[in-house]
């Protein structure tokens, strides 16, 4: 049982230990350099071209003396991290670039190498007085955009770290596994507290050397793996951040501590001997029926609720790190920000298209729900979804042709009658062949392979993923789609291209220059977004380990107290012949039912939050083998210590 208890105490240390490093992580990630706010910057209504806004922001921070920096990813390494340093001052004069993660290392680098990053990204003004803040708010939307600032707050970014990682679950599963192991350490220490009370022991004596064994067994390992944790950030990731990470984890360890000194004190209070139950030779521990099944059922509770979050928030965020992996495809191609849509530029804006579409130095993706119900109708269901892409995208996403089993023809009488009419109407403003689907280099599809369609969606930065959608895919985009689309298109990432040098050439040769505001990397957002989410994976598989192993150690403090609590009885059925399943029948009926019963109000209570909850069914499956294993072994340890007399 000491070796439980340390166990237990090691692992909701471990846990913690991971929670103070996500905390300091994450807080370096939203706010660098130990900045005390950040802004983000939208441009998306700016007419400002890229080198205005490079040197508005320049002024700004030279004027203020004012260290600023543009967040971005590195450009050849995804979990890597650069930051552009704007205004004069070279970066080697200021901050040193530093990471809590040593394999997510940081740059600082001048903005003259800031290629085609994006500017609409989030800011660090170092050290930025309220004043200082206001007056960058006015630049920015002197140039028509808008600034949103973050202020650190170390309880919004403990609550971020439990969101993002999965931890909350994790802490709740290691809180029940450090109070079953405390209870099955004072249901084993019960018989020895009757003996030195017999012996003559003081109180004070007994509960000293039940303090010697919390210090030895829990502090004591706690302490060496917060010294082991600290030396490893001190090596990694140097003195400062070193700090912040054992100042934090000493403050969780020292919470940890305390509840496991509670614990032992309401354990001890339930077990403590007295002259009159000695007498009666009552069990020491049978004031523990009624916490252990308490325990139980509250741990058939928590997994019963955990398991849906649990297991669809484990598919849910697979699916979502691989689908988000899919900008990977897209490396290296840039988007535009473009000016508003002028009329008079379609036209140069398609011959530029068509120019580098030839060169497969284009590419377009645009997932469309149009609306046709009537006003103010409450259905959110779109009356058409289609997806328009050329096949110079669907080359990016591993699909070479439109031949093969994934692939079939779709027709316009299959629609429903409203969206077979708002597909009439769209058709002249997306395809410009006035013949429309029938135009040649035209195809209208039905995707029904077994992966979801990537397309991008209208917001810049996100992807759709349709598992049978309607697809127009055209051989040549700037061929077959409209002026209008095309340049209505170019600022939300629709619209792709091979690199930066080829859409400059193409559009100054084509007159529409004056269409490109900026320059910037498509796939920068979403390689982000597939970083955090495979970085989270882990953490959620450790959850639903913990809610398990806490589960199976509620079941086995109730077999043992059940067991200790019939030992006589045990003891003459088993003399008799029975087996250890008979003998534990209807102990593991009740507990099935009770496991049954709570797993339906639970799957209840998780369908009027609207949320699957038919993996709570699960718990019941692996509840029945887990009991009876458990009852069986805690017999079976009952029966050998009455034969041979021990406690």
């Amino acid at each position: 049982m000491k070796k439980l208890l340390t166990a237990s105490s090691l692992i909701a240390a471990a846990i913690l230990v991971l929670l103070a490093g996500i905390f300091i992580n994450i807080s370096d990630r939203y706010f660098p350099l130990g900045a005390g706010s950040t802004v983000l910057v939208s441009l998306e209504d700016s007419t400002a071209s890229r080198a205005e806004v490079l040197q508005s922001l320049t002024e700004w921070s030279d004027g203020t003396a004012v260290p600023l920096y543009l967040q971005a990813p590195a450009d050849e390494d995804p979990t890597a991290r650069v930051l552009y340093s704007l205004g004069s001052t070279s970066p080697e004069e200021r901050l040193a670039p530093t990471s809590f993660l040593p394999w997510h290392h940081m740059e600082i680098l001048s903005a003259a190498d800031l290629g085609s990053h994006s500017l609409e990204a989030s800011y660090v003004p170092a050290d930025a007085s309220a004043e200082q803040r206001a007056s960058f708010t006015k630049v920015i939307e002197s140039l028509g955009g808008q600034a949103w600032w973050t202020n650190y707050d170390w309880r919004q970014m403990l609550m971020q770290s439990l969101a993002e990682s999965g931890a909350a679950l994790a802490l709740l599963t290691s809180g029940v596994l450090v109070v079953t192991s405390v209870l099955m350490w004072g249901l084993s220490r019960a018989r020895l507290h009757d003996l030195e009370f017999l012996a003559g022991k003081s109180n004070v004596e007994i509960i000293r050397g039940d303090l010697g064994v919390l210090i030895r067994r829990v502090a004591l390992p706690i302490g060496l793996l917060a010294s082991v944790a600290g030396v490893t950030v001190l090596i990694l990731s140097g003195l400062q951040y070193a700090v912040e990470f054992m100042s934090t984890l000493a403050v969780a360890l020292l919470i940890l501590l305390s509840f496991i000194l509670i614990i032992w004190a309401l354990v001890v209070a339930l077990s403590w001997p007295t002259r009159q139950a000695i007498a009666r030779r009552e069990f020491p521990g049978a004031g523990f029926g009624a916490p252990s099944e308490m325990l139980r059922l509250l741990s058939v509770g928590i997994t019963a609720l955990t398991l849906p979050f649990l297991v669809s928030g484990l598919i849910g965020a697979q699916q979502a790190a691989d689908q988000a992996q899919e900008w990977s495809r897209l490396d290296g191609w840039v988007s535009i920000r473009a000016s508003s849509a002028d009329g008079e530029l379609e036209d140069p804006v398609k011959e530029a298209a068509r120019a580098m579409s030839s060169r497969e130095q284009l590419a377009f993706s645009k997932a469309i729900s149009l609306y046709s119900g009537p006003a103010g109708s409450d259905s959110s269901d779109p009356t058409l979804s289609v997806i328009i892409t050329d096949m110079t995208f669907l080359k990016l996403m591993g699909i070479e042709s439109l031949n093969g089993a994934d692939w079939n023809p779709a027709h316009e009488a299959d629609l429903p009658q409203d969206a077979a009419q708002v597909m009439k109407d769209s058709l002249p403003l997306w395809l410009a062949d006035s013949d429309g689907l029938k135009a040649s280099g035209v195809h209208f599809m039905r995707w029904q392979g077994e992966k979801p369609f990537a397309a991008i969606s209208g917001v810049t930065g996100e992807m759709e993923f349709e598992s049978t959608p309607t697809v127009i895919v055209v051989d040549n985009a700037g061929e077959s789609l409209t002026g209008n689309l095309l340049l209505s298109s170019a600022s939300t990432g629709n619209l792709l291209f091979s690199n930066a040098d080829a859409v400059r050439q193409s559009f100054d040769a084509n007159g529409a220059s004056d269409v490109i505001l900026s320059v910037d990397r498509a796939a920068d957002s979403g390689l982000l977004r597939a970083q955090l989410l495979n970085q989270t994976l882990w953490l959620r598989w450790l959850s639903l380990g913990l809610v398990l192993s806490a589960l199976a150690l509620t079941i086995a403090v109730g077999a043992q107290v059940w067991a200790h609590r019939l030992s006589r009885r045990i003891f003459v059925q088993r003399t008799a012949g029975f087996s250890w399943a008979w003998i534990a029948r209807w102990r593991i009926i009740w507990e099935s039912i009770s496991a049954i019963f709570i797993s339906a109000l639970s799957v209840l209570f998780l369908k009027q939050l609207e949320l699957s909850p038919w993996w709570a069914l699960l718990l019941p499956l692996t509840y029945l083998p887990m009991s009876v294993y458990l009852h069986s072994r805690a017999l079976r340890h009952r029966f050998t210590s009455l034969i041979s007399r021990s406690p």
